[in-house]
């Protein structure tokens, strides 16, 4: 229905008045048409759906703020400005349903549809508003419900958006949010500090008055946490940590799924194994190693949200290199790069989350094989001191350390794991465990696959079950009994539970 060009400054359909000619657009379209059997009609309007990120709302209960986007097709001001005044296509309308307790039964909910309608009418009472969707602009229509008295106001705003040519296929992988290095130069990648962290030109986080910002003018608590949202971001944050920044108190929520590095032919390995492993090794030495979230003397102390997110393709150290006392993971999902068909160790390490864990690990995952390089080796911790609460791996756990101990989750515990499972080998040690290889601390309620794994060492607290079990409704309400029951003596421990796929491993509750 549209033929687009590009101007100066933005792009824009084609219209007759811009060409100079007296064409309507009718008679554009069936030009444009011309043998077809059948000839789109110009006045066409259709209902759109819109969308709602977030249909609880965001803020307080007595002033929330809703947000919907939708996508619609061109209706520029110059031809808003030929339609007579009052005629339905100049009207814009909306209309959504809103919920709320009901205020003389607050037991009950109430339901109402609301209408707000944007026309240029003087004879009616609605708002005088010429509405247009220009291309190049973000229309934004705002709406303000008052349900005192039910009374509306509607209004529109109009912001420019800067025109940005489609790069070819080449420009984009160059532009991906792959890592093209780890370094710390200050032009990459920026901390808090550094002379070009700014809010003009900071990676992640920077100082204003005081206060630390990320770049999406997040502050970091509980109810505004800091975004990341790309593997460069991701970098500061590993070099923040490096520098003395525990974020103790603070909050950090992953916004996107992160893919460390790109599919090259140093790493095609992973998917397709050769032969010759020794090549398939060297060359995938050759991709690029992760750094680690601060190091043995800086630990991380905040709280790290996932938002059932993946980190893929990690290689290098562990995601974090250790975890404080007050540390929390939630709901993160990491996938590891394999290296020559299991053959050479993904990880330098001895766990794919952290090489040591002191605080809480909870509702995570690991998806894929792991091949570390530790002597205690696990695929979530090396050495766990602290909690891993419902979390599972579905995959291969393995040292290339021949007199290693290894355990599906964790290498050795003197901690707490309680309502984990492992569904995959355990491999490449000479001590093996479902879930940790020794343990001194608590384990409860916790499986692990005895159909591939048949020489697990016997820990209380451990169930060896078959695959053809696992998959299977009865262990997914087994496992979540022991959940129930785990907290209620542990009251200070999140509600999470695992949901029953069928022929399937269970999955964690969203």
């Amino acid at each position: 229905m549209y033929v687009w060009q590009q101007s100066d400054w933005m792009a824009q359909p084609m219209r007759a008045s811009r060409e100079g000619v007296s064409f309507t657009d009718q008679e554009m379209i069936s030009a444009a048409w011309t043998g077809a059997s059948t000839i789109p009609a110009y006045d066409q309007r259709k209902d759109i759906r819109l969308w709602i990120p977030h249909p609880e709302g965001v803020g307080t209960n007595q002033s929330k703020t809703f947000t919907f986007y939708g996508i619609t097709t061109p209706q520029p001001s110059d031809y808003v400005s030929t339609l007579p005044s009052g005629s339905d296509y100049r009207k814009v309308q909306l209309q959504f349903k809103v919920t709320y307790p009901n205020p003389m039964k607050p037991s009950t909910s109430v339901t109402k549809t609301y209408t707000a309608t944007l026309v240029d009418d003087p004879a009616t009472t609605d708002v005088d508003e010429n509405v247009y969707f220009e291309a190049g602009y973000n229309t934004t229509i705002n709406i303000s419900l008052n349900h005192k008295n039910e009374q509306m106001t509607v209004g529109a705003e109009y912001e420019n958006w800067q025109f940005v040519a489609t790069p070819d296929v080449g420009q984009l992988k160059k532009n991906s949010t792959f890592l093209q290095d780890t370094s710390h130069d200050g032009t990459n990648v920026t901390i808090v500090g550094d002379d070009n962290a700014t809010i003009d030109d900071a990676t992640w986080l920077y100082e204003l008055n005081g206060t630390i910002y990320d770049i999406y003018g997040h502050t970091g608590t509980e109810s505004d946490p800091y975004q990341i949202s790309t593997a460069y971001q991701m970098l500061s944050f590993a070099y923040e940590v490096k520098n003395g920044r525990d974020f103790s108190g603070k909050f950090i929520r992953l916004d996107a799924d992160i893919t460390l590095q790109k599919e090259s032919g140093l790493t095609k390995e992973e998917i397709i194994p050769t032969e010759d492993n020794a090549q398939a090794i060297a060359n995938a030495n050759n991709a690029l190693s992760w750094i680690g979230i601060g190091d043995d003397t800086h630990a991380f102390n905040g709280t790290f949200l996932g938002g059932n997110r993946f980190i893929y393709r990690l290689y290098g150290s562990p995601l974090f290199t250790k975890l404080g006392t007050s540390a929390k993971i939630e709901q993160l999902q990491v996938q590891a790069l394999t290296v020559g068909n299991g053959s050479g160790s993904a990880v330098d390490g001895n766990g794919l989350f952290a090489e040591t864990n002191a605080g809480m690990i909870c509702a995570c995952k690991v998806v894929g094989d792991v091949v570390l390089s530790g002597s205690t080796a696990g695929a979530f911790v090396g050495e766990n001191t602290g909690i891993v609460w419902t979390s599972y791996h579905i995959g291969q756990t393995k040292s290339t350390v021949a007199s290693a101990t290894v355990g599906g989750l964790v290498g050795t515990n003197s901690g707490t794991i309680a309502s984990c499972y492992q569904a995959g080998k355990v491999d490449g040690g000479t001590t093996l465990g479902g879930i940790t290889g020794t343990n001194t601390g608590t384990l409860d309620n916790n499986y692990y696959n005895s159909t591939l794994l048949t020489n697990s060492v016997s820990l209380t607290g451990v169930t060896g079950k078959s695959t053809s079990d696992m998959t299977k409704q009865t262990f997914v309400t087994d496992i979540n009994v022991g959940i129930a029951t785990w907290q209620s003596t542990h009251t200070d421990y999140d509600e999470h539970s695992y949901v029953y796929q069928p022929a399937n491993y269970p999955k964690l509750s969203q």
